[in-house]
């Protein structure tokens, strides 16, 4: 089975992957790695210079073949990650074994984007101006999906107010 973990960026996909990791020894890989390394090759796609709307886009034929590999070379794996939708999910679920849920937040403020995962804090290195326009992207990217899930059947879980229990809520939806 393959288990996806979509959603906005800072609301705790690759939490979740890690929490699957710990209690259930599933392997994940971020699509953020997959597009850095498609970005730093020598075609040079250039996805992370795309708007973030037609990243997904730009980068579903490689993430079809990456999940095809995975059905067919392992029992479960994890694919978290913000470029992928509901209705590119819904487009491939014959195709794929999988499970899908999305992860959104319906309020986030500069700090909390700031918090989250200090170690990976891409959010500090934008300019002052790009970082105030962050949270209601988020919100707005985050309510699309939600509506895209709901259209499409998918679980969709917002992190407002309180992030741990709806990653816990997600980790059943996805696990049990």
């Amino acid at each position: 089975m393959i288990y996806l973990i979509g959603g906005t960026p800072r609301v705790g996909k690759s939490t979740l992957a890690s929490i699957i990791l710990e209690r259930d020894s599933i392997s994940s890989l971020s699509t953020d790695v997959i597009r850095n390394l498609i970005d730093y090759s020598p075609t040079k796609v250039g996805i992370n210079s795309l708007e973030s709307n037609k990243q997904s886009e730009a980068f579903f034929p490689y993430f079809l073949q990456l999940l095809k590999i995975l059905q067919n070379k392992y029992p479960n794996y994890v694919i978290e990650g913000d470029l992928f939708s509901p209705e590119q999910v819904a487009s491939i679920q014959k195709e794929i074994d999988l499970k899908c849920c999305f992860i959104g937040t319906s309020n986030i403020t500069l700090e909390d984007l700031k918090k989250i995962d200090p170690k990976l804090d891409w959010v500090s290195k934008r300019s002052p101006e790009e970082q105030s326009k962050l949270p209601a992207h988020f919100i707005k990217r985050s309510g699309l999906i939600k509506e895209e899930a709901e259209k499409y059947g998918f679980p969709y879980f917002d992190i407002y107010p309180d992030r741990d229990s709806a990653l816990e809520s997600a980790y059943v939806a996805l696990i049990k």
